[in-house]
C-alpha cells in the first residue's frame, strides 16, 4: 500500500452484513415435503360484536339475521323469540378464512383472517363469536375442522379486516401418494446438488443397508426439485409404510452442497447477504480517501496486513478500521462487480 495513504476502513453501525456459512448436516424432513401433503383452505361465515355503532347498517340485514339466529340457538327456552325491533348496528357479518397444512394436529392454534362482507365501517375493537370453520379433512369429506372465537386484531382505525385465533379440532393427515411402489420428495428450495445429496444420503442410510440391501439403491434425483424413492418390498404394507417414510425423513442426515457464490444488497434495509465462496480477483481500489490492493491470495503484504481473496474475509478485515462511512461498502461491492473482479453473482434490491 502506498505510503501516506489511509487504510481502507469499514464502519458497520447501522448496516448489517449477514454471512451464510456452509450448513451442517440436516434431516431430510427439513429440506423436503412428501408428495401428497398440501395446504387446506378453511372457511366460514361469522359474526363480530362489540363494534359500538360501527357495525352493519339496517340496509344490510344479514348481520341482524345472524344475530337473531345465534340468540335463539343459545336460548334454553325452545319457544324463545328475539324481539322484532332488535338493532344490529353493533355487529357485523364477516367471512372467516384460514390455511392449514396437512401435518397439523388437533389442538394446534392457528390464525384466521376475518373480513367484513357487508357495510360495517370498521372491525376495530370487535370480538368474533364462536365460529366453526369447515374444509376438506383429507378423506374427501367436508366437515368442521377448526373453531375460532375471540378479539379481532386490526391494523388501525377503519380497518374492515383483521385476524383472530382459532383451535384445530381434528388431525389433518393425508397419506403420501404412492405410485408403483414409489414416492416423490419435493425440495423446498430446488437445487440439483442438494437433490443429489439427499438421494445419496438415503442410499447410504445404515438402516437400509442392514434391512433392505437387495433393494438398494432406492433413491435418485429426478430433477432439481424432486427426489424419487422406491419403497422396499418389505416396507410397502400399509402398517409399515408410514413408519418407513417417517424413518427416512427424521433419521437420514444430509450434508447440503455449498451454496452458489452470491451477494444480495438490500438498499432499503441496509443489509447484505453473502452466500458461498464469493471471491475477489487481483485488483487495486483507488479513491480520494484510500488505496486498497487485493492480490487474490491469502499471503500478507510487506506491511504485515492481509491480502485476502474471499470477500467475506476482506469485509471482516475492513471492520477493524473507521475511515470509511457505513454506506460506502455497497458502492465498493458494486464497483468490484462492475470491474469484473467480483467472482460471484450480485443482486441489488431497492
Amino acid at each position: 500500500m502506498a505510503s501516506g495513504t489511509r487504510q481502507f476502513g469499514w464502519l458497520l453501525l447501522g448496516a448489517i452484513v449477514l454471512f451464510a456459512t456452509p450448513a451442517s448436516a440436516q434431516r431430510v424432513m427439513d429440506l423436503v415435503r412428501v408428495e401428497g401433503s398440501r395446504n387446506h383452505n378453511l372457511m366460514a361465515h361469522g359474526l363480530v360484536g362489540g363494534l359500538a355503532g360501527k357495525g352493519d347498517s339496517a340496509k344490510s340485514p344479514l348481520a341482524r339475521e345472524m344475530l337473531i339466529s345465534a340468540l335463539e340457538h343459545l336460548s334454553d327456552n325452545p319457544d324463545y323469540r328475539v324481539p322484532e325491533n332488535i338493532v344490529a348496528k353493533n355487529v357485523a357479518a364477516v367471512l372467516v378464512t384460514a390455511e392449514i397444512s396437512s401435518e397439523m394436529k388437533s389442538g394446534s392454534t392457528i390464525t384466521v383472517r376475518v373480513s367484513s362482507i357487508e357495510d360495517a365501517s370498521s372491525l376495530e375493537g370487535g370480538v368474533l363469536y364462536w365460529t366453526h370453520l369447515h374444509g376438506d379433512d383429507g378423506a374427501g369429506d367436508r366437515r368442521f375442522l377448526a373453531r375460532a372465537q375471540g378479539p379481532i386484531v386490526t391494523e388501525g382505525r377503519g380497518a374492515r379486516t383483521g385476524t383472530c385465533q382459532a383451535v384445530l379440532l381434528a388431525d389433518i393427515d393425508i397419506p403420501p401418494r404412492v405410485e408403483k411402489g414409489r414416492i416423490r420428495l419435493h425440495l423446498d428450495h430446488p437445487d440439483l446438488a442438494t437433490a443429489s445429496a439427499i438421494a445419496r444420503a438415503i442410499n447410504q442410510f445404515p438402516w437400509l443397508q442392514k434391512n433392505a440391501p437387495g433393494d438398494l439403491p432406492i433413491a435418485s434425483a429426478e430433477s432439481a426439485g424432486t427426489v424419487r424413492v422406491k419403497i422396499p418390498l418389505t416396507q410397502q404394507s400399509e402398517e409399515r409404510l408410514t413408519a418407513f417414510i417417517s424413518r427416512l425423513l427424521s433419521e437420514v442426515q444430509v450434508q447440503r452442497a455449498e451454496p452458489e457464490a452470491k451477494v444480495v444488497i438490500q438498499r432499503a434495509s441496509g443489509r447484505v447477504f453473502i452466500t458461498g465462496q464469493v471471491r475477489v480477483s487481483p485488483v487495486t481500489v483507488l479513491t480520494p480517501q484510500f488505496e486498497l490492493e487485493l492480490r487474490g491470495t491469502d499471503a500478507t503484504r510487506p506491511d504485515g496486513s492481509p491480502a485476502y481473496d474471499l470477500l467475506i474475509d476482506v469485509l471482516r478485515y475492513l471492520e477493524q478500521s473507521e475511515e470509511v462511512e457505513q454506506t460506502d461498502w455497497a458502492e465498493i461491492i458494486e464497483g468490484l462487480a462492475q470491474a469484473g473482479v467480483l467472482i460471484g453473482k450480485l443482486e441489488v434490491q431497492e
